[in-house]
Parts: structure tokens; sequence; C-alpha cells
């Protein structure tokens, strides 16, 4: 994604929660060969959906920066250690 290159991948895992089909990724099934080859030669013949889906993805990558991540974890302990009902 920070390289700016589009995504072809299966609805597994942290994929299906953070990325949107044809702006992010281009979904296929596990396993199914021919859906990826489809897929790769949709952005192979696609010069405009590439750049769009990398410049996409150059922008979404950013709320994983270590920066960010770090901040969030944080606010959510303090919120658990301050929490006034905390067992």
């Amino acid at each position: 994604m920070d390289a700016g290159l589009p995504i072809v991948t299966t609805r597994i895992r942290g994929g299906v929660d953070h990325l949107v089909e044809g702006e992010n990724a281009l979904f296929v099934d596990p396993g199914d060969a021919r859906s990826l080859a489809a897929s790769i030669t949709t952005l192979l013949g696609d010069a405009d959906l590439r750049a769009r889906m990398g410049a996409a993805n150059q922008q979404r990558v950013q709320i994983f920066a270590p920066d960010v991540v770090a901040v969030e974890y944080l606010q959510v302990l303090q919120s658990v250690v301050t929490a006034k009902d905390f067992r």
C-alpha cells in the first residue's frame, strides 16, 4: 500500500476490515486462480484504475503509521487505567 500499488487479495483477516472493493483492492476467493488472473488482467489493462487504487492505498496506509497507532493505543490504555469502575 505504501508503495502506491493496487491490491489483489482475499476477503480474509484485516484486509476485508480495512480495504474497499475497487477503491483499495480487488477481492478474489481463496484458491480461485481464474478470478486472480482476471483481477490482475483488469489492473494491467486499466492504468486509471491502477493509479486511483495506488493513490488511495498510499492515503489509507497512513492510519497504520507507528506514530498514529501508538497514540491510539496510549489513549485506550489511559482510559482503562483511569476508569472509575476498574475491575
